[in-house]
């Protein structure tokens, strides 16, 4: 029977992060379906929340929606969040691993909006290779950078246990969020006050 190994020579190796916009795109309109469907159920009531319905019939969810997404999940929440913004406010968006981020798009109308996951680019000397996200590579959502401190790129601590290839986009090994994020810092998860 033949041996295979396995090498850990990763030197001068990059992961793929091409923009597959085909691919976020179909995410994003199947997002908007889902919201669609969503705003009926509460209009109808098969929905429980706090609601107002004008007597024009506009819906008006009072309570704020603070949205996660994860890997795939990031182009479709951004669909579902495009449809819901017209009937609620949109407050703290958390996208923790997105797959394919630079293809999307931060539009200024949220409280908060952060990136979460594998440094990719801006330090590659920070995290080895074999360290990274190779499910999803990090590369940045559009215009995070300009959120000042409203929003940006928060990055898997380079201590933090477990990270590789699969661990470091595996939704399970983010408990950092919660426990090495000072109290209200950069991408600190706070709870809604009703």
């Amino acid at each position: 029977m033949k041996e295979h190994r396995r090498t850990s020579a990763l030197a001068g190796c990059t992961h793929n992060t091409t923009k597959n916009v085909v691919g976020f795109n179909t995410r994003y309109e199947h997002g908007r379906q889902a919201a669609k469907d969503m705003i009926a159920k509460i209009r109808s009531g098969k929905i429980p929340c706090r609601k107002t319905i004008d007597s024009k019939g506009n819906l008006q969810i009072i309570d704020v929606l603070d949205v996660v997404t994860h890997s795939m999940g990031f182009a479709y929440g951004m669909g579902m969040i495009d449809e819901l913004r017209h009937y609620c406010t949109i407050g703290r968006v958390y996208n923790i691993a997105p797959e394919n981020a630079c293809s999307g798009q931060v539009c200024a109308e949220y409280q908060e909006f952060w990136q979460y996951g594998t440094n990719e680019g801006e330090d590659l000397t920070r995290l080895p290779m074999s360290k990274r996200d190779g499910v999803a590579p990090q590369c940045p959502i559009g215009s995070i950078y300009n959120l000042g401190t409203k929003g940006g790129r928060i990055f898997i601590p380079i201590d933090w246990s477990p990270q590789g290839f699969i661990a470091s986009h595996s939704v399970t090994n983010f408990g950092w969020i919660f426990n090495r994020i000072r109290t209200n810092g950069p991408g600190y998860v706070k709870e809604r006050d009703y």
